[in-house]
Protein backbone atom coordinates (compact mmCIF):
# COMPACT_ATOMS: atom_id res chain seq x y z
CA UNK A 1 0.00 0.00 0.00
CA UNK A 2 1.47 3.69 -0.64
CA UNK A 3 1.41 6.71 0.72
CA UNK A 4 -2.25 7.61 1.95
CA UNK A 5 -3.77 10.41 -0.55
CA UNK A 6 -6.52 12.62 1.14
CA UNK A 7 -8.32 12.67 4.19
CA UNK A 8 -10.54 9.44 3.36
CA UNK A 9 -7.19 7.29 3.11
CA UNK A 10 -5.64 8.57 6.46
CA UNK A 11 -9.28 7.87 8.14
CA UNK A 12 -8.91 4.35 6.48
CA UNK A 13 -5.70 3.67 7.35
CA UNK A 14 -6.69 4.76 11.33
CA UNK A 15 -9.46 2.63 10.92
CA UNK A 16 -8.09 -0.39 9.91
CA UNK A 17 -4.88 0.26 12.55
CA UNK A 18 -7.94 0.48 15.27
CA UNK A 19 -9.82 -2.85 14.17
CA UNK A 20 -7.20 -4.64 13.76
CA UNK A 21 -5.85 -3.47 17.46
CA UNK A 22 -8.98 -4.76 18.81
CA UNK A 23 -9.07 -8.37 16.87
CA UNK A 24 -5.71 -8.78 17.87
CA UNK A 25 -6.97 -7.80 21.87
CA UNK A 26 -7.27 -11.12 23.67
CA UNK A 27 -10.63 -10.89 24.42
CA UNK A 28 -12.27 -14.02 22.89
CA UNK A 29 -13.66 -12.70 20.10
CA UNK A 30 -12.52 -11.00 17.10
CA UNK A 31 -14.36 -7.59 18.13
CA UNK A 32 -14.65 -5.59 20.97
CA UNK A 33 -17.20 -6.70 24.03
CA UNK A 34 -20.01 -4.37 24.74
CA UNK A 35 -18.08 -3.05 28.15
CA UNK A 36 -15.01 -2.22 25.30
CA UNK A 37 -16.25 -1.06 22.55
CA UNK A 38 -16.51 2.74 23.33
CA UNK A 39 -12.79 4.19 23.00
CA UNK A 40 -10.73 7.06 21.84
CA UNK A 41 -8.67 6.89 18.59
CA UNK A 42 -6.80 10.35 17.93
CA UNK A 43 -8.80 12.05 21.02
CA UNK A 44 -12.07 11.16 18.82
CA UNK A 45 -14.75 9.04 20.37
CA UNK A 46 -14.87 6.09 18.89
CA UNK A 47 -17.84 3.04 19.58
CA UNK A 48 -18.40 -0.01 17.40
CA UNK A 49 -21.62 -0.85 16.57
CA UNK A 50 -23.86 -4.18 17.41
CA UNK A 51 -22.84 -6.98 15.35
CA UNK A 52 -23.53 -10.39 15.71
CA UNK A 53 -20.50 -12.71 17.68
CA UNK A 54 -18.42 -14.71 14.84
CA UNK A 55 -20.04 -17.77 15.94
CA UNK A 56 -23.49 -16.23 15.71
CA UNK A 57 -22.79 -15.33 12.12
CA UNK A 58 -25.18 -17.62 9.74
CA UNK A 59 -24.63 -18.84 6.39
CA UNK A 60 -28.34 -17.45 5.21
CA UNK A 61 -28.00 -14.00 6.13
CA UNK A 62 -25.13 -14.07 4.71
CA UNK A 63 -25.86 -14.85 1.88
CA UNK A 64 -28.95 -13.30 1.66
CA UNK A 65 -26.80 -9.95 2.66
CA UNK A 66 -24.45 -10.28 -0.79
CA UNK A 67 -27.23 -11.68 -2.85
CA UNK A 68 -28.28 -7.54 -3.88
CA UNK A 69 -25.51 -6.52 -6.20
CA UNK A 70 -25.08 -3.17 -4.31
CA UNK A 71 -24.30 -5.00 -1.50
CA UNK A 72 -21.80 -7.09 -3.75
CA UNK A 73 -20.07 -3.87 -5.14
CA UNK A 74 -19.70 -2.35 -1.75
CA UNK A 75 -18.15 -5.37 -0.17
CA UNK A 76 -15.67 -5.74 -3.41
CA UNK A 77 -14.97 -1.81 -2.83
CA UNK A 78 -14.42 -2.67 1.28
CA UNK A 79 -12.20 -5.55 0.61
CA UNK A 80 -10.47 -3.32 -2.21
CA UNK A 81 -9.98 -0.36 0.35
CA UNK A 82 -9.52 -1.87 3.23
CA UNK A 83 -12.66 -0.27 4.63
CA UNK A 84 -14.86 2.81 4.17
CA UNK A 85 -17.85 4.77 4.47
CA UNK A 86 -21.45 5.74 2.76
CA UNK A 87 -19.64 9.01 1.49
CA UNK A 88 -16.58 7.35 0.56
CA UNK A 89 -18.28 4.72 -1.94
CA UNK A 90 -18.50 7.20 -4.80
CA UNK A 91 -18.51 4.44 -7.21
CA UNK A 92 -21.59 2.48 -6.13
CA UNK A 93 -24.50 4.17 -7.90
CA UNK A 94 -26.92 5.03 -5.43
CA UNK A 95 -27.22 7.76 -3.05
CA UNK A 96 -25.26 7.54 0.15
CA UNK A 97 -28.00 7.18 2.30
CA UNK A 98 -29.34 4.22 0.45
CA UNK A 99 -25.26 2.99 0.69
CA UNK A 100 -25.86 3.79 4.37
CA UNK A 101 -28.81 1.19 4.58
CA UNK A 102 -26.68 -1.21 3.14
CA UNK A 103 -24.05 -1.22 5.13
CA UNK A 104 -25.95 -1.26 7.99
CA UNK A 105 -27.57 -4.82 6.66
CA UNK A 106 -24.05 -6.04 6.02
CA UNK A 107 -22.96 -5.31 9.71
CA UNK A 108 -25.77 -7.25 10.96
CA UNK A 109 -25.58 -10.20 8.79
CA UNK A 110 -21.86 -10.39 10.24
CA UNK A 111 -20.29 -9.17 6.74
CA UNK A 112 -18.90 -5.63 7.95
CA UNK A 113 -17.78 -4.27 10.95
CA UNK A 114 -19.12 -0.59 11.70
CA UNK A 115 -18.02 2.15 14.15
CA UNK A 116 -19.18 5.65 14.91
CA UNK A 117 -16.20 8.15 15.18
CA UNK A 118 -16.77 11.48 15.87
CA UNK A 119 -19.96 11.96 13.30
CA UNK A 120 -18.71 8.93 11.03
CA UNK A 121 -19.47 5.96 10.60
CA UNK A 122 -16.85 3.75 8.93
CA UNK A 123 -16.79 0.14 8.17
CA UNK A 124 -14.10 -2.90 7.16
CA UNK A 125 -14.95 -6.02 6.20
CA UNK A 126 -14.88 -9.03 8.21
CA UNK A 127 -13.02 -11.40 6.25
CA UNK A 128 -11.34 -13.07 8.78
CA UNK A 129 -14.23 -14.23 10.73
CA UNK A 130 -16.43 -15.13 7.69
CA UNK A 131 -13.01 -17.50 6.45
CA UNK A 132 -12.77 -19.13 10.20
CA UNK A 133 -16.41 -19.36 10.38
CA UNK A 134 -16.94 -20.36 6.70
CA UNK A 135 -13.90 -21.15 4.74
CA UNK A 136 -13.38 -20.02 1.36
CA UNK A 137 -16.92 -18.62 0.93
CA UNK A 138 -16.00 -15.07 0.82
CA UNK A 139 -13.01 -15.46 -1.42
CA UNK A 140 -15.40 -17.40 -4.39
CA UNK A 141 -17.89 -14.85 -4.10
CA UNK A 142 -16.06 -11.93 -4.35
CA UNK A 143 -13.72 -13.63 -7.06
CA UNK A 144 -16.91 -14.37 -8.95
CA UNK A 145 -18.25 -12.56 -11.45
Amino acid sequence: MGVPQGYVAIITTIIVASYDAHRNAEIGHDYPSRSDRRRKVDNVDTEWLPQPDPAEIEIGKVLHALADPIRLQIVRLLDERGGGSCTSLPEVPVKPSTVSHHLRTLREAGVVASMVQGNARKSVLRDADLETRFPGLLTAILRAT
